[in-house]
């Protein structure tokens, strides 16, 4: 029991810490985390012993590390409806600040972005949004995304012929090509800088 207690503990404090620098380095925090595991792994130090606790636990942190603050793509099949789609499902406060701020500083990516969401018809912008409205957007054309605490930007019909067709395949296709700018986008807030406002 001792070993496990000292094995999460070192994996904790490792990813913690390279974490850390990787942020310092304007690197996603993940890409810190990954190089610990390598680190204190058996593929170099070895001063975690691998076992099924140790293995449970890295199963968890996985599902965790996709359903938090990362964007995520996804394909859903209901009993009369279909959808697929992309966004991050449990965006942490600070995410969605550092999204105001990055907006605020550089508006030029998003409104592109924004302009390309508005100008088709496959998908919607969703997701939960404050209760009071948060001011500071650039632009009008960018201020529902200053609203947003969840962002998902999906697609939903009901159930056709279409789905079991082979158009389906080139349609989702065509569709994940299409949000993969966004997806890109999302995936390095965590690593921006904290917003002013909020140190």
């Amino acid at each position: 029991m001792y070993s496990l207690f000292r094995d999460l503990a070192i994996i904790i404090l490792s990813a913690k810490f390279f974490g850390l620098v990787a942020r310092k380095c304007k690197a996603p925090q993940v890409v810190g985390e990954i190089i610990a595991g390598l680190l204190i792994g058996p593929c170099l130090l070895n001063l975690v012993q691998i076992s099924d606790s140790i293995s449970i636990f890295a199963e968890i942190g996985v599902v965790m590390l996709m359903f938090t603050t990362r964007p995520t793509f996804w394909f859903e099949l209901g009993p009369d409806y279909w959808g697929y789609g992309m966004g991050c499902w449990m965006a942490r406060p600070m995410d969605m600040a550092k999204l105001r701020s990055r907006i605020i500083r550089d508006p030029k990516p998003m409104e592109k972005l924004t302009k390309a969401l508005c100008g088709q018809t496959e998908f919607t912008l969703g997701g939960d949004t404050y209760k009071r409205p948060k001011a500071g957007a650039p632009s009008e054309l960018l201020a529902p995304w200053f609203q947003m605490k969840t962002i998902s930007i999906t697609h939903e019909e009901k159930l056709t012929e279409e789905l079991f067709s082979r158009d389906v395949v080139d349609r989702i296709k065509t569709g994940y090509t299409f949000l993969l700018p966004y997806y890109d986008y999302f995936l390095t807030l965590p690593s921006d800088p904290e917003p002013e406002t909020l140190k």
